[in-house]
C-alpha cells in the first residue's frame, strides 16, 4: 500500500488582540476521522498509529504577504510600510 492520509473533522479555535491582529490559532479535534489511501478510497481498518499533535502555525500576516509579493518591490515597500505605520 502506498501513503494513507488521516481526515480529521473538528474546529479551529482564531484569538485576536484588541487591533484586530490574529494572535493565536489552535485546532480542537473532533471524533470523526476518515482514512483515505492514494486513490482516494476510504480504509475501513488501519494499524494503530502514533497520536501526532494538531499543531498549527501561527499567523504572521506581514511575512505572509511580503512572501506572497515577493517579485513585486513596490507591494512588499507598501505592506512594510502599511505594518510600520500601524
Amino acid at each position: 500500500m502506498g501513503t494513507v492520509r488521516k481526515i480529521t473533522t473538528g474546529f479551529v479555535v482564531q484569538t485576536f488582540d484588541d487591533t484586530g491582529e490574529p494572535i493565536n490559532q489552535e485546532f480542537v479535534a473532533g471524533d470523526q476521522v476518515e482514512w483515505l489511501d492514494d486513490d482516494e478510497n476510504i480504509i475501513e481498518e488501519v494499524d494503530p498509529v502514533p497520536y501526532l499533535p494538531f499543531n498549527m502555525i501561527q499567523p504572521n500576516l506581514e511575512d505572509d504577504l511580503v512572501a506572497l509579493c515577493e517579485d513585486n518591490e513596490v507591494m512588499v515597500d507598501a505592506i512594510k510600510e502599511y505594518f510600520n505605520n500601524r
